[in-house]
């Protein structure tokens, strides 16, 4: 029974956090006509900043909340006044932007062609380089 009750709660809290993201992807989305798609990594990256602070400094959870709150609130700001705000000023840096993203769609395209995995390591990088399938890297 005490497993169903954990179960219970687990999937409430997961519900109410992608509600939570959904209603802020919602939110930017119809505020400013823009998608952002780095929503759910910074949601990601506060929750592993809230894990690495109970983890390893050993802060409770509930009081490393607000020191977690405050470091992303400063990454956010740096990343607006830093990346983006220049892109309101300057616009010409949209194609060059599109330019490097493009080389790097390219270069992610052609690892995946060559038999790298998500992490950029070959599938032959398992020492099995004779064997046929494994890619380029292991021809």
């Amino acid at each position: 029974m005490d497993l169903l009750a954990q179960i219970l709660v687990n999937g409430i809290l997961l519900g109410g956090l992608y509600a939570v993201m959904a209603i802020g992807l919602a939110l930017v989305w119809g505020v400013l006509n823009i998608v952002n798609l780095a929503h759910g990594a910074f949601i990601m990256l506060g929750a592993y900043a809230s894990w690495y602070l109970y983890t390893d400094a050993h802060i409770d959870p509930f009081l490393g909340l607000p020191i977690t709150a405050i470091g992303m609130f400063a990454l956010g700001y740096l990343l607006q006044r830093g990346l983006l705000n220049p892109y309101v000023i300057f616009p010409m840096l949209h194609e060059r932007t599109r330019q490097l993203a493009g080389r790097h769609v390219g270069w992610r395209a052609a690892d995946v062609r060559d038999g790298a995995g998500a992490d950029g390591r070959s599938a032959a990088d398992d020492g099995r380089r004779d064997e046929p399938g494994l890619g380029a890297r292991g021809r």
